[in-house]
């Protein structure tokens, strides 16, 4: 899809069939351009001829209506409006959506054009069963208006949007998760969108009485929560399902599908009735549907139905801990934004001065120098840039806990180096937990702290499984790892130490590893095959194994309640920031199939899971926390030498509460790193492990 004014300059040459192939060939090597320029994602064919005469109708009518000739303008937008009607139906969805771009807003002063040609798509897309592109359609006029700084109809446009995208927050989890990272990526651009109108409505003073009477704080939250964990949540919600019995899985498939259509029905009576806020003859059903899964899913409503308010989080933090939660907004030159919560202080969000370009591209730069083995003198001056704009606004308390929701590649920035006055760094003065959003820590921290039976103790301390990879791409010091780690802890029966293991060897020890207190894995981490940020751990194959541990396995068949699970393998914390954001993602491909519209994207930001699907998986499963890697980290003696140590000031003192020994555990190894002058170790070999979870 390219300009209007591109579309309107050349109509005329478009009725000549003899130009139409070379036009065609220079408009799509403009695409790849366009896709960046646009204020909004765009929902795209392949290049069509058959949108120039309504574009080139609109121009004209635009023209008109700016120089005040309403009879002209009228008459030329009838004429607009039959174009669209003669197209097919993705044609006409799609080239509606063109002409909206085409007049220049005003506050309070556009043409009521507008309106008719959204009515128009949107309309179409109903009738269709095009419901995936009714959702975005709505956004996209939303954002049309928040282009133009129209924040009352913003508003009014959102809030419809925000009721005919309920159907897709509704995760399935018997859905593939490229299903669900399909749906993820579909809508990461106007869910974003969305979330960052309602933090600006609430940022800019003049609009803060319309924040107010929508409760914009609320919404943005709402939508950002769902953003950052969906994939997440889906995980954890089904560990929950794979405790019940196959009847019961059956009954909660059946109404997880039945609560979708009852839905997507209601939408149908909102468009009928043209009443967004009405009730509806499915509203009561809806709630029979849900009661009856939250019956058989007792999370389910606590990570799904519901997305806990600040205030609620606030409520489940001690005294000494502050939860920071980051949000990427939708497009690169707008402001990143962070929410500041604390038990005793009011909940504050701030907008933040780096914008997402600058932020994503400063974490990456980062990144790339600590791979490189830069030493932390030569990285001071980046470490200080983004300390100033991540942490400085915040007027944070020393010798606290610090939770961190972290969003896009945020989980690959170390905020335990970052410096902190002239005292060190943030690891001398707090405690760094990281999480992939606050919905997810709200979860897991009850489900600590409301276990109604005592937990059983552990039968043995260690359980290491080390896959060195023979062939290509050999570890050399995975098998040394793990015997280093685990080589002083006693106790009887023995612990586990399997080096060169293969995958069926973590099933046949599940008992085991369900009754350690440590559970450390030593491979690779690998990308999975069609599923876009997806990763497995490799071991080896035999016994009817494949050698790829993967998440559903992990849910499945490696049920832990370990204190900490160590996934020593490169990038373990981290998903989709090597993902390209400009992926083309189908809309609707049950009702068009292969001539389905797609959707594409410019923003440098992807669809919102920042940890991989390992991490979710193992907390499904069970783990209480995990120590997990931001990098390529090195497979070398100065790692191994890393783990041990931490290994080594767990076993020293088992008098602290388990979650305050990881934690200083963690924080004596770095800083034995750090300070040792003989060896000088770099931070490639230690600032990339962090620990997440509760």
């Amino acid at each position: 899809m390219l300009t209007s004014n591109f579309y309107y300059d050349f109509r005329q040459t478009f009725q000549h069939f003899k130009y139409r192939v070379v036009l065609s060939a220079f408009l799509i090597l403009l695409f790849c351009n366009y896709v960046f320029t646009q204020d909004t994602s765009q929902i795209i064919m392949q290049v069509n001829t058959e949108c120039i005469p309504a574009l080139g109708s609109a121009k004209l009518t635009s023209r008109y209506y700016q120089q005040g000739q309403t009879v002209k303008a009228e008459a030329q937008h009838r004429i607009t409006i039959n174009s669209l009607r003669r197209l097919k139906s993705v044609d006409l969805i799609k080239c509606a959506i063109d002409v909206e771009w085409v007049f220049p807003l005003e506050r309070n002063k556009y043409p009521t054009y507008i309106t008719e040609y959204s009515t128009l798509a949107f309309n179409e897309a109903i009738k269709t069963g095009n419901v995936e592109n009714a959702a975005v359609h709505l956004a996209q006029k939303a954002g049309l208006y928040f282009s133009k700084n129209l924040f009352p109809e913003t508003m009014q446009s959102f809030r419809e949007f925000e009721v005919f995208f309920q159907p897709f927050t509704v995760m399935n989890v018997y859905e593939s998760d490229d299903e669900i990272v399909r749906k993820a990526q579909l809508f990461k651009d106007v869910s974003r969108r969305y979330a960052r109108f309602m933090y600006r409505t609430y940022v800019l003073p003049k609009h803060r009485p319309l924040c107010v009477q929508n409760d914009c704080l609320h919404l943005g939250w709402e939508m950002q929560e769902r953003i950052k964990s969906r994939l997440f949540r889906s995980q954890i919600i089904r560990g929950a399902l794979f405790q019940l019995t196959a009847t019961e899985q059956d009954k909660v498939k059946f109404l997880l599908q039945q609560n979708k259509d009852l839905r997507l029905k209601r939408n149908q009576f909102y468009f009928s009735s043209r009443n967004f806020n009405s009730p509806t003859p499915y509203d009561n059903e809806l709630r029979t549907t849900e009661t009856q899964i939250i019956a058989l899913v007792p999370g389910y409503k606590e990570l799904e139905s519901e997305i806990p308010k600040p205030e609620d989080i606030a409520k489940v933090l001690e005294p000494n801990e502050t939860l920071l939660s980051y949000f990427y907004s939708d497009k690169d030159d707008r402001p990143a934004y962070v929410w500041k919560i604390e038990r005793d202080s009011l909940p504050e969000i701030k907008e933040l001065t780096i914008t997402t370009e600058e932020l994503y591209k400063e974490i990456r730069e980062l990144k790339k120098a600590i791979e490189e083995e830069a030493s932390i003198d030569s990285l001071k001056s980046k470490l200080l840039i983004l300390q100033k704009q991540l942490i400085a606004p915040l007027n944070l308390r020393p010798n606290r806990k610090l939770l961190i929701a972290v969003d896009q590649n945020l989980s690959s920035l170390p905020f335990d180096i970052l410096p902190w006055g002239t005292q060190g760094m943030m690891l001398d003065l707090f405690d760094i937990r990281y999480i992939p959003s606050a919905t997810v820590f709200f979860h897991l921290r009850n489900r600590r702290r409301n276990k109604t039976t005592p937990e059983m103790p552990y039968k043995i301390e260690y359980a290491g499984f080390s896959y060195p990879n023979e062939g290509g791409d050999e570890l050399d010091y995975a098998n040394n790892e793990i015997g280093r780690a685990g080589a002083g802890f006693g106790g009887s029966p023995p612990n586990i130490i399997k080096p060169d293991a293969a995958e069926a060897d973590l099933y046949q020890n599940n008992e085991a590893i369900y009754n350690a207190k440590y559970l450390h894995l030593v491979t690779h981490s690998n990308s999975l095959e069609g599923l876009a940020g997806g990763f497995y751990l490799p071991f080896g194959k035999g016994n009817g194994e494949d050698g790829q541990l993967t998440s559903y396995e992990i849910v499945t068949k490696l049920k832990n309640r370990a204190e900490l699970v160590v996934l020593s393998a490169c990038q373990t914390a981290t998903s989709n920031e090597n993902l390209p954001p400009t992926a083309l993602v189908q809309l609707d491909p049950n009702i068009n199939g292969d001539g389905a519209l797609y959707m594409a994207s410019g923003c440098i930001c992807n669809y919102g899971e920042s940890f991989s699907n390992l991490s979710g998986s193992f907390f499904a499963a069970g783990s209480k926390q995990l120590l997990l890697t931001q990098w390529k980290i090195r497979d070398d003696e100065r790692t191994a030498e890393f783990v041990k140590r931490i290994f080594d000031s767990l076993r020293a003192d088992d008098s602290l509460r388990a979650d305050k020994k990881l934690g200083d555990a963690l924080r004596l190894a770095k800083q034995q790193m750090r300070d040792d002058k003989t060896e000088k170790f770099l931070p490639v070999n230690w600032a990339g492990f962090i620990l997440a979870g509760d």
